[in-house]
């Protein structure tokens, strides 16, 4: 989740999935703070670094989100996604941040 926090194409996206998650997990019972904020006014003025910083340390880590449950938010999220024309999610294949996972699926999709 560090690296998806440093995309600044896929951050947000992570951030609003992290979201879900607390939403998710709270519908099941466990005992989580909610997060209120959204991506622009939790994270005004804050480069990438501190931004998956605070997401993955601060957020994930501190609240226990369940990573599976995070994954499963952030695809719920680009599928989504897909289905706009034209979709608003561009990933940047070439984003460091990013490059491989982007590769690694294109590896396993064979493409």
């Amino acid at each position: 989740e560090y690296c998806l926090g440093l995309s600044k194409t896929l951050a947000s996206h992570l951030f609003e999935a992290v979201k879900n998650s607390v939403i998710e997990m709270r519908n099941d019972g466990k005992s989580i703070s909610e997060i209120t904020e959204d991506f622009t006014s939790k994270f005004a003025g804050k480069n990438y670094e501190e931004i998956a910083f605070e997401i993955y340390n601060d957020i994930i880590l501190n609240k226990k989100i369940s990573k599976s449950i995070i994954s499963q938010q952030l695809a719920h999220i680009i599928d989504e996604d897909l289905k706009k024309k034209p979709p608003e999610i561009a990933v940047n294949e070439n984003d460091e941040s990013i490059k491989y996972l982007v590769d690694a699926i294109k590896y396993a999709c064979s493409y």
